[in-house]
């Protein structure tokens, strides 16, 4: 039997706030295009652009160009320990991974960008097509640049030998436009996760899988100044604990996310002005979403065969309005705490939360 949780609105809130979250994700969509842009010129793996071989390795990369692996890459006991097999530290520089592998064998770090080893600010990097595996601390490690792009990388089996105290497939740290696309952030080892995105802006995260992390899948943190962006068409599976966990944060969307059988919930998030739209949670070892935010807007979402609770929703002025639960342990917690909108005299319409 379907039973009915009511939950009024405002129709200009829905008008109002539809228009900001779709404005915000317009703008994500033009820093997007500006990175492109920015890397449109520069050209794929032939014999005119840098080609790195195993003995080149470790390389530190000053001068912009594209830097295109003819081999693949393992990092010996000899060299692994405390050396990345590529640093960054340039302008429009490509990393164009040529279908090969950087495989760790116990190494620090496949590849690391950290500007304040050189007198420049990195702009523009772009790493792309192909796989690094088994670092001990980060498969990619990132602090502090502008305009990034990540696109059909696989990572696997990163961060489980490391001290670092976030160690995984990814790690980023005060990152403005970046963009992760068409990646696969697998099996990080023990006491690591699958990316870890920590003050981050204008950040799009897009047809991503994060599977079988020993941690959380992804992992957005930091100042609520940052972590604005888009997370779309992603899946988190297996997790050790969260599929999707953000801590603190504003205006981060999430659409077409699916989030199955991990070890804790399939979305906890905290932020801001959250958006949640068109996402699933399924079969999660604890509750389907965990949303503990304000001024969020949560639609279209399904939540199904959670051992906790489908939908456990906290904060204030929040917005949660056609959505799904089915076989849950509990179906719908905290929503009867903010079923109205600002005044109850205001609200002119009304739609509807479904269980059954």
């Amino acid at each position: 039997m379907k039973k009915i949780v009511l939950i009024m609105l405002i129709n200009s809130y829905c008008f109002g706030a539809c228009a900001i979250k779709l404005c915000h994700s317009s703008q994500v969509q033009n820093t997007v295009n500006q990175i492109l842009n920015i890397l449109q010129n520069q050209t794929t793996c032939d014999d005119t652009v840098i080609q790195v071989r195993q003995a080149d390795i470790p390389l530190v990369i000053t001068q912009p160009g594209v830097y295109c692996l003819a081999e693949d890459i393992s990092l010996t006991t000899s060299n692994a320990i405390t050396i990345p097999a590529m640093t960054i530290g340039a302008n429009k520089v490509v990393i164009d991974l040529n279908n090969k592998t950087i495989l760790g064998s116990g190494g620090d770090r496949g590849i690391q960008i950290i500007p304040t080893l050189f007198t420049l600010l990195p702009m523009a990097l772009e790493i792309k097509n192909g796989t690094i595996a088994g670092m001990r601390e980060q498969g990619i490690f990132v602090v502090g640049i502008a305009q990034l792009l990540i696109d059909n990388v696989t990572l696997y089996a990163n961060g489980g030998g490391g001290s670092d105290l976030v160690r995984g497939n990814v790690t980023m740290d005060t990152i403005f436009n970046p963009l992760i696309r068409n990646s696969q952030f697998y099996f990080a080892g023990t006491g690591a996760l699958g990316m870890s995105l920590t003050n981050c802006a204008n950040l799009l995260v897009d047809n991503c899988v994060f599977d079988a992390n020993n941690t959380e899948g992804l992992l957005i943190t930091g100042g609520v100044a940052f972590n604005s962006g888009v997370i779309r068409n992603c899946v988190a599976s297996s997790n050790g604990t969260n599929g999707f966990q953000a801590d603190s944060g504003e205006r981060l969307i999430y659409e077409n996310c699916s989030s199955e059988a991990n070890g804790a919930s399939g979305f906890n998030l905290g932020d801001t002005s959250l958006t949640v739209l068109d996402c699933q949670a399924v079969t999660n070892s604890v509750d389907g979403f965990v949303i503990s935010s304000a001024n969020s807007f949560i639609r279209n979402n399904t939540a199904t065969s959670n051992v906790g609770t489908g939908f456990s929703i906290s904060g204030t002025d929040n917005r949660v309005y056609s959505n799904f639960a089915n076989d849950n342990g509990t179906n719908f917690s905290g929503i009867t705490n903010i079923v109205l909108s600002p005044l109850a005299t205001d609200a002119i319409n009304f739609t509807a939360n479904i269980e059954e």
